[in-house]
């Protein structure tokens, strides 16, 4: 998806991120894709024992950098509603990674998890469960809609539509 995904990153068959599909489900059309639920749960390894340190993050889900389309493996840049929570390199951005399947960028997304460091990478949030919505603020929604999800609506015609509809 325009603006979303990662151009070239390295994933574990043929270095494919996107999440282009060859073949529609049964229930869609050659062309056309079902939007997601309002909201979703997911609790990842309920199997596993809680992690020592559980903590949680709220906020929006900037850009997938990578994606294994067979387990939902995911590692992603996160934008938190509250600065204090950011640790990633980059200013304002968390770095996500965990089974998250059917997210999209834009989406506003709760996250239960820990945190953990990465030798090469640095500080990471490994998230155990989340919780997905539909976007609900002014960014969220321009995120959203110029992420490439709906056709023909980019970047620029989403800033339009935001500006014309706020969010009401």
């Amino acid at each position: 998806l325009r603006g979303c995904r990662a151009g070239h990153a390295r994933g574990a068959r043929g270095g494919h991120a996107g999440r282009a599909r060859a073949e529609p489900t049964l229930s869609e059309k050659p062309g056309e894709r079902r939007l997601p639920p309002p909201a979703k749960t997911f609790h990842l390894g309920a199997s596993v024992a809680a992690p020592a340190s559980n903590s949680s993050l709220t906020g929006v889900l900037e850009r997938i950098v990578f994606l294994n389309e067979e387990n939902h493996y995911t590692i992603a840049e996160f934008r938190p509603d509250s600065e204090a929570s950011a640790r990633g390199p980059k200013p304002g951005l968390v770095t996500i990674v965990g089974a998250l399947p059917g997210v999209e960028c834009g989406e506003t997304l709760h996250l239960a998890g820990e945190w953990t460091h990465h030798a090469q990478h640095g500080d990471q949030f490994r998230v155990v469960s989340f919780k997905a919505e539909l976007p609900a603020s002014v960014y969220g929604i321009r995120k959203y809609l110029g992420s490439g999800l709906v056709p023909g609506i980019g970047k620029v015609y989403a800033n339009k539509i935001v500006d014309a509809f706020g969010t009401a």
